[in-house]
């Protein structure tokens, strides 16, 4: 460093509160010129300031700090400093286990071993040091003063001692000062042995350790200090900003530095003179292009000094590594919002007493209200009666520590709410999670509300099954017994008694009929007779009937609307329907009366109705009445068999069963509402058929003429309706054989002789059915035409893979009058079986 004619030094620090009071705190300023003498030493205040320099009493001031414990040295683990002492003849060496103690009675005398000479200084008697710092100019002295004394510790280093150290103040100060002080000399030795003597050449030495200590720190930290003035630009700046620019010193001076090679966006972030008010500083942050390309983020500390000359101090900081984790931060946190904002729920954190410090998630926009809308609310207070005090009760169990969740009610929806501790430094806050499950919720009920009603029709179909088994056995009885009363009636005459007991097994056997035919209606095992046909006509011609019906108390309101589409149905089971809903509605409304409404219309689905139909066209009917009502329980139980409100005696059950069984049957769908005291509605969704007929009207437009003296085989596995059957069919004019079963009905086909014209089986037999033997003689027999007889309903042969709205059926009981025309309208029709495979169909 070249020589210095005149410098200055100015210092603040403020000490540890283990040191003395008065030396909390000093600012003094030194005023030294070379060769002006040992005491020629005058302070003066000049309002600068050298960043790169350290007067002596700053290393006093340093000596003061205390060692953290982690770094104080251990004993034996580093040289031991050897201390020459003197002034130490009354009173005892000091016990520092790290130091080696040699007494001095003369300063001449110092062993060239010795690092560092302690000199002890009896009240303020500065002799003793000043001679020991003549006589060894080249070694560092340090005062033991015998107490604390700031002022005699002040004249002790303007004499040149290193530090000055009271007894008072312990062990580990004066070790400090001992330590830093042979240290200094090690680093110092070659220049000391040339030294001059002076106090300003001792100072000069403390600015050179000081501004080399300086120069490590500010390059192992990547800062750049600088001086500038505002008018000539950069006067001093550090060498690493070659290190960390790239660009040479040169380019500094020359003032190119920032107008071209600031970041042309950040070029108002760069402070001016202007900007910065005496004895105040600023600080701002750019982008600088490097020498390599690279861009720089740099953060700028600058201060304005204003004494012989405005001068600007300060230090660039390089805060690119920073800048980048921030942005990494940054992007975490956009990402973590957006991911939130993505989330049906609502994330907050709270302070201990449930008050929300922020709040977010896309939860608050589904609801419509913005993200600073919980800020400062107290979770209770946006909430109402029972949600409030789940929140209470959750943030006391938070408060010990627990988690907590709840179920609550805001804004009109459901939320599933988990609140915890927040750990993380946050002591004291809760995090939560409102997660909305209201969708869930209703998918949850809709779910619920569709297993009962799978298991309602599982029961209603289980009970279908029952009755539709009982009825097909009771039917083939039934067919025995009305067919053979009907056989008397004929022969009998009427003045005999038995003729009279045959009218009256006809009529229960016709009773026993009707109630077979409503057991298999619920149980959609009823065979149909299905036509293409307007639901309005049939309201219309029941009109008349439907008045007498209601009786006078009840009011008849009944509309068929014109211009319904066709639906195809079976006309006498549609008026059983109506009927059967006429008659109960009339007997809800007695015996105060009522209006009874029965109404049509078209009706598009486009969604899926709560009965259960899919979208599409329907025609509705629709069965309204003013009455007594239903509660939910009956309601539950409406449609199955035998449930009855009515006195014992008063009904059977079976009406609204059998309304339920045609209607599916039907291909349709039946609902019914009803609050108590305010009535009930009944309705049924028919599904829209095109075209003006059935397949099966058309069918019989193609009948054929009329063979003569046909031959008909009988093929039925129960003896009493074959015998009927075949007994019936003789009394007609025909020629009969009885099979009882497939194998003995082939062996007849079999025989080339034996001319056969129709086929009668029954559906349902023992080893096969009646589809497959047909299928088996029609191929013996081309010409064979084929007539079904059962008491279940066409679905058996439908499942069977067979279009059975095709195929002729004699649903049992039959008498005689049906089993002729039905017998007639075949022989007449095409030959064949009369079915149709639905893959033949495709």
């Amino acid at each position: 460093m070249p020589p210095l004619c005149e410098f200055s030094v100015s210092f603040s620090r403020a000490l540890p509160g283990s040191g003395p009071p008065s030396c909390r705190r000093r600012t003094k300023e030194w005023d030294l010129r070379r060769g002006a003498g040992e005491q020629e030493v005058k302070g003066r205040a000049r309002g600068r300031a050298c960043p790169l320099a350290a007067p002596p009493l700053l290393r006093r001031v340093r000596s003061r700090e205390r060692m953290p414990e982690g770094e104080r040295p251990v004993e034996g683990t580093r040289a031991r400093v050897r201390v020459a002492c003197l002034g130490f003849a009354e009173a005892r060496t000091p016990e520092l286990a790290a130091f080696e103690w040699e007494p001095l009675a003369d300063p001449r005398e110092l062993a060239p071993r010795c690092e560092t000479i302690l000199v002890r200084v009896p009240g303020d008697d500065l002799t003793l040091l000043q001679r020991a710092l003549d006589a060894c100019p080249s070694s560092p002295v340090v005062a033991l003063l015998e107490t604390a004394d700031e002022s005699l510790a002040e004249r002790c280093l303007l004499l040149g001692a290193e530090d000055a150290v009271g007894a008072d103040e312990g062990d580990e100060f004066l070790a400090r000062a001992l330590r830093n002080a042979a240290l200094r000399q090690r680093a110092l030795s070659p220049a000391r042995a040339t030294a001059p003597t002076s106090p300003a050449s001792r100072v000069f030495r403390a600015l050179q350790w000081s501004e080399q200590l300086f120069s490590e720190l500010a390059s192992s930290a990547r800062v750049i200090p600088y001086e500038a003035e505002p008018e000539k630009g950069f006067t001093y700046v550090a060498p690493q900003a070659v290190e960390i620019l790239g660009y040479p010193l040169s380019d500094w001076y020359s003032g190119r530095l920032w107008s071209e090679y600031v970041h042309r966006d950040d070029l108002e972030c760069v402070w001016s003179p202007a900007q910065i008010a005496c004895g105040e500083g600023i600080q701002s942050e750019y982008r600088v292009r490097a020498a390599d390309g690279r861009t720089v983020w740099l953060r700028d500390h600058v201060h304005l000094y204003c004494a012989d000359r405005p001068v600007l101090r300060g230090f660039l900081l390089d805060i690119t590594e920073l800048k980048a984790v921030e942005e990494e931060l940054r992007t975490s946190r956009e990402l973590y919002r957006a991911m939130l904002e993505q989330l049906p729920a609502v994330v907050w954190i709270a302070d201990g007493d449930g008050r929300v410090l922020q709040a977010m998630g896309g939860g608050l926009a589904s609801v419509g209200l913005p993200s600073d809308v919980l800020d400062g609310q107290r979770l209770d207070a946006l909430l109402e009666g029972s949600s409030a005090e789940w929140a209470r009760a959750a943030l006391r169990r938070v408060a010990r520590g627990e988690r907590a969740e709840f179920a609550m009610e805001w804004e009109g929806r459901t939320w599933e709410v988990t609140v915890a501790p927040l750990s993380l430094r946050a002591l004291g806050k809760v995090i939560g999670i409102a997660l909305d499950v209201t969708a869930l919720r209703e998918a949850e009920r809709a779910l619920a509300a569709s297993e009962a009603e799978l298991q309602h029709r599982q029961k209603l179909d289980a009970v279908g099954r029952l009755a539709g088994g009982i009825a097909h056995d009771f039917n083939n009885l039934l067919t025995v017994i009305d067919g053979y009363s009907e056989i008397m009636l004929e022969r009998v005459p009427e003045d005999d008694p038995v003729h009279h007991w045959a009218d009256l097994i006809h009529r229960a056997s016709a009773q026993a009929s009707a109630l077979t035919r409503q057991l298999l209606a619920f149980s959609r095992k009823q065979a149909l007779d299905p036509k293409v046909l307007d639901l309005g006509d049939v309201v219309e011609d029941m009109r008349s009937m439907l008045e007498v019906l209601a009786g006078e108390q009840v009011r008849l309101e009944c509309a068929g609307k014109h211009g319904l589409w066709k639906v195809e149905a079976d006309p006498s089971q549609l008026q059983a329907v109506i009927m059967n809903l006429a008659l109960n509605a009339r007997d809800a409304m007695l015996p105060k009366g009522g209006t009874l409404s029965i109404r049509c219309r078209n009706r598009t689905l486009t969604t899926e109705a709560s009965c259960g139909a899919p979208p599409g066209d329907y025609v509705e009917l629709s069965v309204h009445d003013t009455g007594c009502g239903m509660d939910e329980e009956v309601l539950a139980h409406v449609f199955e068999p035998f449930f009855t409100t009515k006195p014992a005696g008063k009904g059977t059950g079976l009406g609204l069963a059998s309304v339920y069984g045609i209607v599916k049957q039907s291909g349709g769908w039946v609902s019914v509402e009803s609050l108590v005291g305010q009535g009930s509605t009944f309705r049924i969704l028919l599904p829209r058929v095109l075209g003006e007929e059935s397949a099966k009207e058309a069918a019989e437009r193609a009948a054929s003429a009329v063979v003569e003296a046909p031959t008909i085989l009988v093929v039925e596995d129960e003896e009493l309706v074959r015998a009927f059957a075949c007994e019936a069919l003789r009394s007609f004019g025909y020629e009969v054989l009885s099979a009882e079963s497939a194998e003995e009905a082939v062996r007849f086909v079999e025989d080339e002789e034996q001319p056969i014209d129709l086929l009668l089986t029954d559906v349902l037999m023992p080893g096969t059915d009646g589809c497959r033997l047909a299928e088996r003689l029609c191929e013996l027999r081309p010409q064979l035409k084929v007539l079904y007889m059962s008491g279940y309903t066409r679905s058996v042969i439908r499942e069977q893979g067979y279009d059975e709205s095709k195929m002729p059926l004699l649903p049992k009981p039959f008498g005689l009058q049906e089993l002729e025309d039905m017998v007639r309208k075949v022989l007449k029709g095409p030959s064949g079986t009369g079915l149709h495979k639905y893959s033949d169909l495709e």
